[in-house]
């Protein structure tokens, strides 16, 4: 989808430098890419359909607007400021002024928009690849991503930033302050990212990092309770950090899958001790039961939801569950088989 708005405007910015080649022609190249593109966002609602998740969300137009902004102003933090670094961002921590940031951000598009219709140029070309990979990602369309706000989604922004930055030290001139002004800008970078390669070396330190950075966002305590608490049998803490989740359904549906897991681990304690497991293998299949109802009503909430990052936190405990409780579905119907 991306591709396809550079192609767009790349073309409409050359309309009429290329009187040579008939408007029917220019046409013609834009319909098939575009026609991709729609097969595209069929195959991506279809598979959302198939998979269960909720593809509508219409909470009102203002809150679909106040998300989008949200989100863009968050993009254009990371990518001018992008530290500290992070899998994921909560773009309801910021305050109004997004409204103000977002603002300028689409006057500076408009800005470069016009200045390549008038005289392609350098610039605003980087301006328009900067900013135009952001569209598909301001959740506009709900669910065409998981994240609302993830560094990942400016790797091609950087290019395009990269093109603003060729323009403007190309009118400096002077060699000697070329390099100088290109340490100032890759030295810093490449120092912190550097010092946070050892986070990456194990999913559990950095998630733990996620955490400590921003202990309050569901996200984190989703990763926090999943990927530390629970392999340590820490039952206890767990639910208690998942309690703290602020959606209702959220909580309940983070509680389940400690309950589930708790419930797991009893089962398996009472068959390595040679004690009769039949009661804890119930309360077992209850437990996962109880979870995949309780992160089916948690869908059922998102259509409604202004923030739908809680999408991917439900996601992700659904996924959780299928990898985790991947017997229960047999063991749990051989068990009912032999209660009747």
């Amino acid at each position: 989808m991306t591709q396809v708005l550079v192609l767009t405007i790349l073309v409409a910015a050359n309309w009429r430098h290329a009187p040579e080649i008939h408007w029917s022609r220019k046409v013609a190249y834009l319909i098939l890419p575009w026609a991709v593109v729609a097969i595209a966002a069929i195959v991506h609602l279809k598979i959302g359909e198939s998979t269960g998740i909720r593809i509508e969300n219409h909470p009102g137009g203002l809150v679909i607007l106040d998300r989008a902004s949200r989100i863009f102003s968050m993009l254009e933090r990371l990518l001018l400021m992008p530290y500290p670094l992070g899998l994921y961002h909560d773009v309801y921590r910021m305050g109004e002024w997004h409204w103000l940031t977002s603002g300028i951000g689409l006057l500076l598009v408009l800005l470069a928009l016009g200045r390549l219709l008038v005289r392609p140029a350098l610039w605003p070309l980087g301006v328009v690849l900067t900013v135009t990979p952001w569209v598909v990602y301001l959740q506009i369309i709900p669910f065409t991503t998981w994240s609302m706000a993830s560094e990942r989604f400016l790797f091609v922004s950087v290019g395009g930033l990269a093109l603003v930055f060729v323009d403007v030290i190309s009118q400096i001139g002077q060699p000697r302050w070329i390099v100088l002004l290109l340490l100032l800008l890759t030295v810093p970078m490449g120092v912190i990212t550097w010092m946070r390669m050892g986070d990456w070396e194990s999913g559990r330190s950095l998630h733990a990092k996620e955490y400590e950075r921003q202990p309050h966002f569901h996200n984190a305590i989703r990763d926090q309770v999943i990927y530390t608490l629970l392999p340590n049998h820490q039952f206890a803490d767990a639910e208690s950090l998942a309690k703290s989740v602020p959606r209702d359904y959220g909580a309940a549906a983070l509680v389940a899958a400690v309950d589930a897991e708790r419930a797991l681990a009893e089962w398996k304690e009472s068959r390595e001790t040679k004690l009769t497991d039949f009661a804890s293998g119930q309360a077992y299949c209850q437990k996962v039961a109880s979870l995949r109802q309780t992160v089916a009503t948690g869908y059922a909430r998102i259509a409604r939801e202004k923030d739908i990052s809680y999408n991917n936190f439900l996601r992700s405990i659904e996924r959780q569950a299928k990898f985790r409780f991947a017997n229960s579905t047999r063991t749990c119907a051989y068990r009912a088989a032999a209660t009747h």
